[in-house]
């Protein structure tokens, strides 16, 4: 049966249903009288406050909603409230909001509100409740309290406490992204019966002893934010108790506690991952006193700050603390506390540190009355000493970690080990007992004493400091330094490098070389100074090879160092001696007499063009050679390392081949000046491409054709540029050149279809060879005399033009060369001339409404340079050239076609043009240079060679500006496998 009622009708009334079942009731006006139907015979039912429904009681005793009945048979009854239940008494007397006494379900919606002045919702121990807020709770001590558990699911606000007090069932929590729990009085969280707390919202808890307190196995995730604060709470306040079972804790968000964090209180086992932010203001930011059960800490970012230790372990059976990252710093109100601190663990604690920082003013890490086996990985920084208790403990640091503080082992036997696989550096050690090396370029600059031993079984070290300890270098592992060692053994595949670069590792006591062994030493190519080991008692060589290391430099042909010296005895040979320099050999002298081995490096019977491999490089490696000992250039190339490649670089640096590529590109832009006679020669005598044409455009009866402008004096300039390259070809390195410029000329008619032209100019060519480290640059200075006829020839006209011109130029080069740990910075300044003759037939004839010429020419260029000497940074006792005068000829033959139309445009004509045609080199295509250093015998070196045959490819147009003016821009490109060169031209031209 269903009941719908208003709340007065059954205050005042003993209103009885028939029938039996659930009943409901629904409120929905401002209502005074409590609703407790005590003389209902309804066991269970549901009460509905709409959002314009009120319940308000405000006279001792009564509680706002209590459907209970004495000594009936009572049921579960849900409460849905969207509009206000309030219970209010004066004498802070017991009062509930609502109370159900056989558990039921509470719904707040978004505009309800349940107040008291005691405890808004209250659910009996004879049953489970679970409450779901919209809206708004609260009560100056606690807002909800499950005596028999539940479930409390918060999206709205919530000031009280929140209490699941069963002792049999557990209850959860749950305060979600868009609610806020605030308590002002004694109560936070109670789980009592542990269960789940789960916070996505704020949670401020003030005047209470902890945040949270659960008395069993709790899960306990936050991703919002969870504060104790304390308030007036005159003990210590922490944000979550966990008095005793299985604790598993997930941060992302913020936690702070006044005075602690998490405190797991007595027994259990404790699980805390943590990438949020843990703050504790006075003491311990993570303490766990777990008498039994084992510990483990996680956090891979996020930071745990606290007043005194950041994590602290006080007991437990086994605890693993694994930092991955973010920070712990401690001692912030008390430098005495640790940022990670075990304390009387039962069973052995395990610690790993990765890419996170612990810091605290005195200690980082402590372990008191345990055993310890802890990791700093690669990323590690730890400020703060290290500090274990008298147990055997293990410290393992990575290369990449970094300990800023003294580590100390305390009593037991320690055993501390380096690895990783980069370079690391320990500092203060103390009260360990023995050292292994497993990986890493260590460097160990302090005092050290590790009575059980050192073995390097991988890796590096290199003692700078005092390492009074024996030392055993197994194989594929190096001691080097420039400290002292203690009695030192050297096994098969191990490798004893004295120095850091050149230096003297001191040995306090024997020194042991096995059979296979390596003593790699380092000597100063322009002294006497080399790696050496002083030995204060016997050294004995059992074998082994002595390999030297090539230093950078410029070695002497003869030389002996020192490398080995022993106090008490030598005894025993290396079975050899080995070097990376190609033109070095090294050998060894024993005096075992005065107990030293010597190393000697002379100068083999390898030719430096044993080493080259282009003919360039082979030619440089023979001008090289001729200097002899004790010239820059020979020393630095003498002790060059046997690397083919870098051997080949020297050769090619100190080549010069900048100065064969130079005629490269004054051969290549030699073009642009015959090219421009040759087009202003066609253009005046109506050749193709230029007016007297059939026009793209008729009228009347027949084509129009326009006059030639090749009458009277003719002035005309030209501005061009263009860009290229030449490849490289495996000997020479890639050429890069670009070229600008303008001519100036003038023409005239002559009787019989001549003309007769001079021009003049400049232009600025400017080229690269990258791969030599070497640029320049030529100002160019063009003169010139041109001339040709045109003449009627069946149905066409037959064309000549020649012309000869002469340039002169000033080049400027730069290289940067750089030989083993010689390095110049060579220029040079010196002259040149071009010398160019040049012919071109074509025969012109119309073809509908165009033009075409086949067209063949012929030109001779003759570059002549100027002999040159290079100014370095070192004169001539550098790499230094100097390089004799040279003449190139080279001749070209072009063969082609032409076409051309104009086209009318009412107010001007427009002729377009364009050409294909072939070319090709000969005679001189090897751009050479003969260079020499001073001392030495002239060698040839080769730049890119002219391409012999190249595409031919013109397109341009030329606008008529009136009958006596035209404006001509055309593109012009040669196009080559091994070579391209890009250009443009506008020219202007005017007849009187």
């Amino acid at each position: 049966m269903r009941v719908s009622l208003l709340l007065s009708t059954v205050a005042t009334s003993a209103l009885v249903a028939t029938g039996a079942g659930a009943q409901t009731f629904t409120v929905s006006t401002a209502e005074t009288t409590p609703f407790n139907p005590a003389s209902l015979a309804f066991p269970s039912g549901t009460i509905n406050v709409t959002s314009t429904g009120s319940i308000i009681t405000e006279f001792g005793g009564n509680h706002a909603i209590q459907p209970y009945v004495a000594g009936g048979t009572n049921g579960r009854w849900d409460v849905n409230v969207d509009g206000l239940v309030r219970s209010s008494v004066a004498g802070g007397s017991t009062i509930y909001a609502i109370w159900l006494r056989n558990g039921g379900d509470i719904s707040v919606g978004t505009t309800g509100v349940v107040e008291s002045t005691d405890t808004a919702i209250m659910v009996d121990a004879a049953g489970t409740s679970n409450v779901v807020n919209d809206g708004r709770i609260a009560a100056p001590s606690v807002a909800v309290s499950l005596q028999g558990g539940g479930s409390v699911l918060n999206n709205g606000y919530i000031l009280g406490g929140v209490v699941s007090a069963s002792t049999g069932v557990a209850g959860s929590i749950v305060n979600s992204a868009s609610g806020t729990i605030e308590t002002t009085g004694s109560f936070g969280l109670h789980l009592n019966a542990g269960g789940v707390l789960d916070n996505a919202g704020t949670v401020n808890v003030t005047n209470s002893v902890t945040g949270l307190w659960s008395h069993a196995s709790t899960t306990f995730t936050n991703s919002g934010t969870f504060r104790s604060l304390g308030g007036a709470y005159a003990g210590q306040v922490s944000a979550a108790l966990f008095q005793t079972g299985n604790i598993v804790a997930s941060n992302t968000g913020t936690i702070y506690g006044r005075d602690l964090g998490l405190f797991g209180h007595q027994n259990g086992t404790f699980s805390l991952t943590n990438s949020g932010s843990i703050t504790a203001e006075t003491l311990d930011a993570v303490i766990v006193r777990f008498a039994t059960g084992d510990v483990d800490i996680t956090q891979t970012g996020g930071q745990i700050l606290a007043g005194r230790n950041g994590i602290a372990v006080r007991e437990g059976q086994a605890s693993t603390v694994d930092i991955s990252g973010g920070l712990i710093e401690a001692g912030r109100a008390n430098a005495a506390g640790a940022g990670i601190l075990f304390n009387a663990n039962a069973g052995p604690a395990v610690l790993r540190i990765a890419n996170a920082t612990v810091s605290a003013p005195t200690t980082a890490i402590q372990a008191l009355g345990t055993q310890i086996d802890a990791t700093l990985f690669a990323g590690s920084v730890i400020n703060g000493a290290i500090s274990f208790d008298a147990f055997d403990d293990k410290l393992t640091i990575h290369a990449g970690a970094a300990v800023n503080g003294a580590i100390d082992g305390g009593g037991g036997v320690d055993e501390l080990t380096l690895t990783g696989s980069g370079a690391g550096l320990l500092g203060s050690v103390a009260n360990f007992e023995s050292l292994r090396v497993t990986g890493g370029r260590w460097t160990l600059n302090g005092t050290y004493a590790f009575s059980g031993g050192v073995e390097v079984v991988s890796g590096s070290i290199a003692a700078n400091g005092s390492l009074g300890a024996p030392v055993t270098v197994s194989a594929g592992a190096t001691l080097g330094g420039s400290g002292t060692v203690g009695t030192t053994t050297i096994a098969s595949g191990g490798t004893l490098a004295p120095g850091n670069s050149i230096g003297t590792l001191t040995v306090n006591g024997d020194l042991t070389f096995e059979a296979g062994s390596h003593f790699a030493v380092e000597v100063d190519p322009a002294g006497s100074a080399s790696d050496e080991v002083v030995v204060s008692g016997t050294a004995t060589i059992n074998g082994g090879t002595v390999a030297h290391i090539g230093y950078v430099g410029n070695y002497r042909p003869f030389a002996t160092y020192r490398i080995l010296t022993a106090g008490t005895g030598l005894s025993g040979a290396f079975d050899a001696v080995t070097t990376d320099f190609a033109f070095l050999t090294p050998d060894l002298v024993y005096d075992y007499g005065a107990f030293t081995v010597d190393l000697t490096l002379a100068r083999n019977d390898v030719r430096f063009i044993d080493k080259a491999t282009t003919r360039n490089q082979i030619a440089t490696a023979g001008g090289a050679e001729s200097l002899g000992a004790g010239q820059a250039v020979y020393d630095a190339v003498a002790g060059l390392p046997d690397d083919a490649a870098l051997i080949g670089a020297a050769f090619d640096s100190l080549s010069g081949e900048v100065h064969a590529s130079a005629r490269t590109v004054l051969v290549e832009d030699s073009r642009m000046v015959r090219q421009a006679a040759n087009e202003r020669l066609r253009a005046a005598l109506a050749g193709a491409g230029t007016p007297a044409l059939p026009v793209m455009a008729y009228a009347g009866g027949g084509p129009v054709t326009t006059a030639p402008m090749g009458a009277d004096l003719a002035l005309w300039g030209q501005g061009f540029g263009s860009w290229g390259h030449s490849d490289g070809d495996g000997n020479a390195a890639k050429l890069t050149r670009s070229l600008g410029g303008f001519l100036l000329g003038a023409d005239a008619a002559l009787a019989g279809n001549l003309r007769l032209g001079v021009l003049g100019g400049y232009s600025r060519s400017a080229f690269d060879v990258t791969g030599r480290s070497s640029s320049g640059s030529a100002d160019n200075y063009h003169l010139g005399l041109y001339g040709g006829g045109a003449w009627a020839l069946g149905a066409g006209e037959l064309g000549l033009r020649a012309g000869l011109a002469y340039s002169w130029h000033d080049i400027d080069t730069r290289r940067q060369v750089s030989v083993g740990s010689l390095g110049d910075r060579p220029q040079a300044d010196y002259g040149a001339g071009t010398l160019q003759a040049f012919g071109e037939m074509g025969y012109r004839f119309a073809l509908g409404p165009a033009a075409l010429e086949p067209f063949a020419g012929l030109a001779y260029v003759g570059v002549d340079t100027d002999a040159f000497a290079e100014a370095g940074d070192f004169g001539t006792a550098g790499a230094a050239l100097t390089g004799a005068g040279r003449a190139t000829q080279t001749g070209f033959a072009t063969l082609g076609l032409r076409a051309a139309g104009e086209v009318d445009l009412s107010t001007a004509r427009l002729t377009l043009t364009g050409t294909l045609g072939w070319r090709h080199a000969f005679g001189d295509v090897a751009a050479l240079a003969t260079n020499v250093f001073a001392g030495g015998v002239p060698f040839t070196v080769a730049g890119p060679a002219i391409a012999r045959d190249a595409a031919l490819l013109e397109a341009g147009f030329a606008l008529h500006l009136s009958d006596s003016a035209r404006l001509s821009i055309a593109y012009e490109g040669q196009i080559a496998d091994t070579a391209q060169d890009h250009g443009f031209s506008a020219r202007l031209s005017a007849r009187f």
